[in-house]
């Protein structure tokens, strides 16, 4: 920790507070699912406002969980809303602890751009198995549903900065190593709904309730009527929070609301050289993720180029461990 991480975390907060359709969409969600005298668990709790949140609505008990630094500004920020009484804050990951006590409702906002990206289904998954009254099923969970979208992108700017100025030659240096593994990599960048060069297709729709696999796949074959260039994939999430309660971060959803949009961007999947799409051809997506932290997409172009890329072949270590 050095002296810019406390600002930073408390900017990344401060943006997702201010997100006012975020915000109340979580609210009613746990207006409509909490009853009074409720346990509650916070998955990875932030500063604390569903927690908060959570004792409105009228629960009992809230567990509040947290890896980072800012438990402590959660416990400050429920303690000074009069809610120290009925909140318990642990710091660490949920996997590595217990509860004195099974749990009625679960939220979770490790939502990332992509939905899964910040491993949402493991901690749920062993939270529901762990925590769950005996004899009466798993627990209501918040998020209740969560789905994956992609859409094909033109956007030379953007693949120019992340991936094709490594092939150019930086500080009269070759970099060229570094340009594919630039290109695999899951980027957060703010897509413009006018960059997308077909319309978005859902590619998984997981329920939180029930689901046992870290692994979530889909495909998609997106058309094109003119002819254009594609640089990568834009990813994002649609959810129901509970029921007749969604929240999505589609490119344009920030049209909604002044607010909307401050706190989640969208994901980028690029492709090491850019593709030429004739009119009237199509192009094909593979794509899944292993727990939010190993991407595949794949695919190719009719006629045209095929594209294959994974998150590991960015990373630093042998290809060949990873092959194996």
């Amino acid at each position: 920790m050095n002296v810019h991480t406390i600002p930073r975390i408390l900017e990344y907060h401060a943006d997702m507070l201010a997100d006012s359709v975020r915000v109340g969409a979580f609210r009613r969600a746990l207006d409509a699912v909490v009853t009074p005298g409720a346990v509650v668990l916070d998955l990875g709790a932030g500063t604390g406002i569903m927690s908060a949140l959570a004792c409105r609505a009228g629960a009992s008990r809230v567990y509040v969980i947290e890896e980072g630094p800012v438990l402590e500004f959660a416990e400050e920020v429920l303690k000074v809303n009069g809610f120290g009484d009925r909140v318990v804050t642990m710091r660490g990951l949920s996997t590595g602890r217990h509860l004195p006590e099974p749990v009625d409702v679960i939220v979770s906002e490790t939502i990332g751009v992509a939905g899964f990206d910040e491993g949402i289904l493991g901690y749920v998954m062993d939270a529901r198995k762990r925590f769950a009254r005996p004899g009466q099923g798993s627990p209501r969970v918040i998020p209740a549903r969560l789905s994956l979208w992609a859409a094909p992108v033109t956007a030379a700017h953007i693949h120019d900065n992340i991936v094709g100025r490594w092939a150019e030659g930086l500080v009269e240096l070759d970099l060229s190593p570094l340009h594919e593994r630039a290109s695999n990599h899951l980027y957060i960048r703010r897509i413009e709904p006018e960059w997308l060069s077909a319309p978005g297709q859902e590619l998984a729709n997981v329920d939180l309730a029930t689901v046992n696999d870290t692994l979530v796949q889909g495909k998609a074959r997106f058309s094109f009527p003119r002819a254009t260039t594609v640089h990568g994939f834009a990813v994002w999430f649609e959810s129901d929070l509970a029921p007749g309660i969604t929240l999505s971060n589609a490119p344009g959803f920030a049209a909604a609301s002044a607010n909307v949009g401050q706190h989640w961007s969208h994901g980028f999947l690029p492709v090491l050289e850019p593709l030429a799409i004739a009119a009237g051809a199509e192009l094909s997506l593979e794509l899944d993720v292993n727990d939010g932290s190993l991407w595949r997409w794949s695919g190719a172009a009719t006629p045209g180029a095929r594209f294959e890329h994974c998150t590991a072949y960015g990373m630093p270590f042998n290809r060949a461990v990873v092959a194996a």
